[in-house]
């Protein structure tokens, strides 16, 4: 029976999945490092182009290449998505004081 996970596998990827369930215990963990490694990699990958945005984030802000709007006029206004995600914010702050 196919679970709801399942739904949104590739055949290819359900394939490959088949024949790794057929190795042996020591060659799923090898193949399981493998994946890790990869993935591990690409994140890192997002990590560093996430750091090196932020750090032109901040050093805009600091050279006032930006305009910044206090938050709570941003919050008073129209531009939050909508009133629930207000809400949310409100209570939160609530919440921390």
């Amino acid at each position: 029976m196919k679970t709801e996970a399942k739904k949104f596998v590739t055949v290819s990827a359900e394939s490959i999945l088949e024949n790794a369930l057929r190795l042996d215990i020591e060659e799923q963990y090898e193949l399981i490092d493998k994946l890790v490694e990869n993935i591990d990699s690409v994140q890192k990958n997002i990590d560093a182009a996430w750091t090196e945005e932020i750090q032109r984030r901040v050093q805009d802000y600091k050279d006032n290449k930006i305009q910044t709007i206090p938050f709570d006029e941003v919050f008073e206004s129209d531009k939050t998505p909508n009133d629930e995600t207000k809400k949310a914010i409100k209570d939160a702050r609530a919440e921390n004081k």
